[in-house]
């Protein structure tokens, strides 16, 4: 089983980048459109930092694999390439930079099993959609419902630590809605004005 979801993998070269998505569809991301293309993804990368600074450093987030490899193999040096990570995972070397994205999960895969044989666990990775939607985070309530005057039932984030035993963790057995604009105004300003 695969701990992780889909991701997108990306690597940049110098003058061509190459953008493969969750839907195995290759996709030629520029300084131009970097940004653009990569929208809400968090790709995963070799040396994140030369990545993004060859698309013209864009203000996205990536998930560098050379970071999990100095966490999984610490003080073993590694090339910051995809081939260089694949020659100290003992893996197929990549011959271009889409066999390069295509063996990134991969590369990602092989340094989680390596946490799991020295017994340290890794659970699977989730998207943030996943970890709300996950029967584990509402059993827990850390996803609550509230009643919103405009918006009807929304769910909020619920309380992440608990206090002690009681059913609500030390926090409020009701929740309530995130204020409308300037909804407490009024009181804070008399607040501040108070000597």
């Amino acid at each position: 089983m695969s701990v992780l979801p889909e991701f997108s993998a990306l690597i940049a070269g110098h003058g061509r980048a190459v953008l493969l998505t969750e839907d195995g569809e290759f996709l030629s991301p520029t300084k131009a459109n970097a940004a653009a293309l990569l929208g809400g993804r968090m790709p995963l990368v070799v040396h994140g930092p030369a990545t993004l600074k060859r698309l013209g450093n864009p203000d996205v987030a990536v998930l560098d694999l050379l970071e999990l490899f100095a966490f999984v193999c610490p003080a073993q040096s590694v090339a910051p390439t995809p081939a260089g990570l694949a020659r100290a995972l003992d893996m197929t070397l990549p011959t271009s930079q889409e066999t390069a994205a295509m063996a990134l999960k991969d590369m990602a895969e092989a340094l989680l099993a390596r946490l799991a044989e020295v017994g340290i666990p890794a659970g699977q990775v989730r998207t943030l959609e996943q970890v709300y939607d996950w029967e584990q985070t509402r059993s827990q309530g850390l996803v609550v419902p509230v009643e919103h005057p405009v918006l009807g039932t929304i769910e909020l984030p619920g309380p992440a630590i608990r206090l002690d035993d009681n059913a609500y963790g030390g926090g409020r057995e009701t929740h309530l809605p995130p204020p409308g604009l300037d909804e407490h105004g009024a009181a804070i300003r008399a607040w501040l004005d108070e000597p």
